[in-house]
């Protein structure tokens, strides 16, 4: 773009430019920005999201930490979830982010948490996620 905007500023300053083919330049490379700067957008979005999904591909993966009870049945269905008194640290944090906290998820494909503190949203959010 600069260097096409160069050229025919300097072409006009030899004479061999009109004003109007320096804005003519300048209107077609304009044109062309607003053309192409929202498509590299998209295409630096998708970078994030292939990114994005590859971690999560990596979390999945993650053999679990906890085994089952060897009493334990297969899971076929999932009715609800239900957090009883549960607690949560970070690793190195002296107080806890959840503490002695209960409630009950029932089944379907939708759950919503609202309230002024994201942090506490996303701590429950979290713990359903792992669990699922």
């Amino acid at each position: 773009m600069f260097a096409a905007v160069s050229v025919t500023a300097l072409g006009a300053l030899k004479g061999g430019y009109t004003l109007g083919d320096i804005l003519l330049v300048l209107t077609l490379s304009q044109t062309l920005i607003n053309t192409v700067g929202p498509i590299a957008r998209q295409i630096n979005q998708a970078g994030e999201l292939e990114s994005t999904a590859e971690r999560l591909v990596e979390l999945l993966d993650v053999a679990s930490e906890h085994a089952d009870r060897p009493d334990a049945l297969p899971l076929t269905r999932l009715d609800r979830i239900v957090f009883e008194n549960v607690s949560f640290r970070y690793p190195g944090k002296e107080g806890f982010a959840l503490s002695h906290i209960s409630f009950e998820l029932p089944a379907g494909p939708d759950f919503g948490a609202g309230g002024p503190e994201r942090q506490w949203k996303d701590h429950h959010r979290q713990a359903a996620d792992a669990l699922l």
